[in-house]
């Protein structure tokens, strides 16, 4: 076929045999552009029906358009000619054939025989996957061939699919079998073997076997014969992947588990749903998958995404943690493109805010966050394990984060504006180091400095009023005369340049750790005192400053606010309005030049002991710690609206003194004792009916009471010997674990007055739950003994109300006070100071679906944790001390920070 044409095209190469037939390389004589032909058999549309069928599903196909999808240009037939317009001999009359997309690459079967892919590699050709798979099935279109065969890839990385529409007709379906038997039985999915019909979730099935590929360079089911393939597919389970191949994570094995299952139930029943896994699997090596990204307020698109690199690590001497899916989560908010490669967001005029929350690697310390000014790097001060700090640099492009070499005992990163250098400053002075990769080289022995241009830095002393111009070229240091200042300082410090002007900001301290903020003119060399009682001042452009205002310098804390400013008079107009409730240190916050905020979230300060609330984002694992009253919480339960909490507390006041349960009230933010009875009351549960169930009485002897939430009316007893209760959603049962006998756990019909034993035996049981739909129960146990509560505790789930069934034995040594989402579909509970989640199918019957997931972790194993019934967020309680999310550093930032800015002054159109 060579050298002859189809219509308008020229063909001029062979690309490849396959059983839907031949792929060629040919010219588009109309449009003068190189494009690939699939010349299908003629016996392929041997039927009006296949017929119609193929053009029906090629036109569906073609409508297609996805940077992840090789793009269909037309379907046609022709009988094929010589260059002089002769038909072919044996051309067996018009072939249909379908002009797509020539894409320069190769295919992803030919890339894989080199070996297995970086792990990162291969989740992210996954990604790109099923980001053509999310497309198409949102279309209705189901591929049925999909295969590492037909998916090509680009000189610059980019998945691409081949031959959606193709593989529907009776005859493409068994030529398909006939001309490549190996190579495509093995990713067919137990339906397709079986010839049962198929949806999406085929795809997704041979999606998981392309995946199971890259990572262990073979496929799930091996075998010389057709035959033996199938036999594998429909009743065999592969090899786990970390019996393939070291290093893999807990979370990539379960994702390709999933994708497995050979019932389509099981399996993921989306490709949205499986994109979010692949987006937030940790490639670290950990055998938890750790959620840290966290949910975003703006519109983002799903196809986002980019892996960590595998092997690249901080290069500090104590191995700081690879990067795991906080990268991601950056990634997906600063726009990066299918090809993984960074482009940065495009200025776009009032573009919406977005705020997002990075997980670092874990850091004993973080501090003064930039942005370059096109957003390819960020750098921040950070201390590994060690303490010792050093400007720490991600390279959003190559996604990766390492310490700079030589930045030891060096602070306040700052880019130069083209991005090329960064200037640090500490003990020993101002140092400057090529970006990405330059080792820090001393500039001046000043500890102050700030960027003029790429090409000079200002540098001041840090004792008097004095700066210097210092040249990039040849180091040439020229004096800058400026104005004496009235005032009597003691130190200078926190350099920065307002936008493009020459206006110098700087904080000057005294003595008695009062500071001002000073405008330096540098045209003319005169000095404005700003801001008196302040700090720390950055610019955002030329018409807004951030400074931190009532600080007490000696402290390093003060509240953040931002301010109109006049850069052309050097003053401050308006009123200063808060950016944060809260107050911050220092070195917090800082700002990039592609229109970003940063801000290392503040810490709440130690609170001696005593309990404090925090909201919890389950799927970032962000905490945000109320403004609720420091107290002795313990227990607690959201009224069924959520707009109130029942508490267990200790209450002080009066003979009866002693822990209660209180209703907070959300909205008002008053309080109300429910219980007065006896001294303890504890463990309440809010019912759907406005009740409130608790155990009453000393912990070794209370019983079960119950009582309108309201507080009218009085307490009824239940139960006389009881702890730990909770209902069922149907309020049926209620379920207790009863102080003698050893401790079981018991089932009470509140109807009928009848008792069934889900547990006893020779463990105390604690903290059970039963599921949303009532058909399960959690609860935890203690298996070395009764009288030993707390130690090497473990998770238990039966079926409910008949407990013959035991779904989960032991989840992990040293777990306790499992819980459920609202929906059902994960399983929480507690383990050594963190939050643990499994994902779990609780339809027909209960089973794991995941590995265990960390939320969050705490600085003491002392937590509680209630579910909010409207959003799914969890209330924790915790000890004073600050939470600590996932175990990582966080760094907040908000995208569109001129936007943001004017919406917070009222200006914004």
């Amino acid at each position: 076929m060579v050298g002859n044409k189809l219509s308008h095209y020229t063909i001029t190469a062979e690309l490849g045999r396959g059983g839907m037939g031949i792929v060629y390389k040919a010219t588009d004589t109309k449009l003068n552009r190189d494009v690939a032909l699939k010349v299908l058999p003629a016996a392929a549309l041997a039927s009006e029906d296949d017929r119609v069928r193929f053009f029906r599903e090629a036109q569906a196909a073609a409508q297609l358009h996805h940077p992840n999808i090789a793009t269909v240009f037309g379907i046609e037939e022709a009988i094929p000619v010589d260059e002089d317009g002769h038909e072919v001999g044996g051309s067996d009359g018009p072939r249909p054939f379908i002009a797509m997309e020539y894409i320069d690459g190769e295919t992803l079967h030919d890339y894989v025989k080199k070996g297995p892919l970086p792990l990162n590699e291969a989740v992210n050709i996954a990604a790109m996957i099923t980001e053509a798979l999310k497309a198409a099935h949102e279309k209705e279109i189901v591929h049925r061939d999909i295969k590492s065969a037909n998916v090509m890839l680009t000189q610059e990385g980019v998945a691409k699919v081949l031959d959606f529409g193709l593989a529907k007709t009776n005859q493409s379906t068994m030529l398909t079998r006939m001309g490549s038997t190996l190579g495509t039985v093995a990713y067919m999915s137990p339906e397709q073997a079986r010839g049962q019909e198929v949806d999406s979730r085929t795809d997704l099935y041979s999606l998981g076997t392309i995946l199971y590929e890259m990572v262990t360079g073979e496929l799930p089911y091996g075998g010389d014969y057709e035959q033996a393939i199938l036999y594998g597919i429909l009743n065999e389970t592969p090899d786990p992947l970390t019996s393939k191949r070291t290093g893999v994570p807990m979370g990539l094995e379960w994702i390709v588990t999933k994708l497995l299952s050979k019932e389509a139930d099981y399996r993921y029943q989306t490709a949205a749903d499986l994109l979010a896994d692949l987006k937030t699997v940790d490639l670290s090596g950990s055998g938890h998958s750790r959620r840290s990204m966290s949910a975003v307020t703006g519109a983002v698109s799903d196809s986002m995404l980019v892996g960590t690199t595998e092997g690249t690590i901080a290069s500090t001497s104590s191995g700081v943690s690879k990067w795991a899916v906080g990268a991601i989560a950056v990634a997906v908010l600063l726009g990066l493109a299918a090809g993984w490669a960074f482009k940065p967001t495009p200025e776009v005029e009032r573009s919406p805010v977005r705020r997002l929350s990075i997980a670092l690697p874990s850091m004993a310390w973080t501090g003064f966050p930039t942005g370059s000014a096109d957003g390819r790097y960020w750098a921040f001060s950070g201390a590994d394990s060690s303490n010792l700090p050093k400007t720490q640099l991600w390279d959003v492009e190559n996604n990766s984060i390492r310490s700079m070499p030589g930045t030891e005992m060096l602070f306040v990163p700052t880019f130069s504006p083209d991005g090329s250098w960064i200037a640090m400053s500490g003990n020993t002075g101002v140092s400057r180091a090529r970006v990405p990769t330059g080792r820090a080289l001393s500039v001046g022995p000043e500890r102050n400095f700030i960027w003029l241009d790429s090409g000079n830095l200002i540098v001041g002393a840090e004792d008097s009023l004095r700066m210097w111009r210092i040249s990039m070229e040849d180091q040439e240091r020229t004096p800058i005369q400026l104005a004496e200042v009235d005032t009597l300082y003691d130190w200078f410090g926190f350099f920065h340049r307002v936008a493009e002007t020459s206006v110098i900001l700087l904080t000057a301290g005294r003595s008695d750790n009062d500071a001002d903020v000073l405008a330096v003119n540098l045209d003319n060399g005169t000095v404005t005192t700003l801001i008196q009682g302040a700090c720390c001042a950055l610019s955002h452009g030329d018409r807004t400053l951030l400074y931190l205002t009532g600080v007490n310098v000696g402290d390093n804390r003060g509240q953040l606010v931002a301010q109109h400013f006049n850069a052309s008079t050097i003053r401050l107009e308006g009123v200063p309005i808060d950016l944060l409730t809260e107050e911050i240190d220092v070195n917090q916050f800082g700002v990039g030049g592609d229109d970003s905020f940063y801000l290392f979230p503040p810490q709440t300060r130690g609170g001696g002991g005593r309990e404090r609330l925090s909201w919890v984002d389950p799927e970032s694992g962000r905490a945000d710690v109320t403004d609720f009253p420091v107290a002795d919480y313990d227990r607690l339960a959201f009224s069924p609206d959520g707009s109130q909490i029942a508490m267990e507390r200790v209450a002080t006041d009066g003979p009866n003194a002693g822990r209660n349960i209180y209703i907070f009230d959300l909205d008002s933010r008053t309080e109300q004792r429910l219980t007065y009875t006896v001294p303890v009351n504890r463990v309440p549960v809010w019912t759907s009916s406005g009740k409130i169930y608790f155990a009453g009485g000393p912990v070794q002897d209370s019983g079960i009471f119950v009582k309108n939430a309201d507080g009218s009316g009085a307490e009824t007893k239940l139960v006389d010997d009881g702890d730990f209760p909770t209902v069922s959603p149907d309020e049926e049962w209620l379920v207790y674990v009863r102080n003698t006998n050893l401790g079981d756990l018991i089932a009470l019909n509140l109807q009928t007055g009848l008792e069934v034993s889900i547990d006893t035996s020779e463990t105390r049981a604690n903290d059970p739950a039963v599921s949303p739909n009532g058909k399960y129960i959690a609860y935890s146990i203690d298996d070395i003994g009764r009288n030993a509560v707390g130690q090497n505790q473990r998770v238990f789930v039966r079926s409910f109300p008949d407990p013959d069934r035991l779904y989960i034995q032991a989840v992990e040594d040293r777990a306790d006070d499992p819980f459920w989402s609202l929906d059902g579909k994960y399983l929480y509970y507690r383990s050594n100071g963190e939050l643990m989640r499994i994902e779990v199918d609780t339809r027909d019957v209960f089973r794991p679906l995941s590995a265990p997931e960390t939320i969050i972790v705490f600085p003491a194993v002392t937590i509680r944790t209630a579910v909010n019934p409207t959003d799914g967020r969890l209330l924790i309680v915790h000890p004073g001390a600050a939470l600590q999310a996932s175990s990582q550093t966080r760094v907040d930032v908000i995208l569109s920070f001129s936007r943001y800015l004017d919406e917070l002054f009222g200006t914004d159109d």
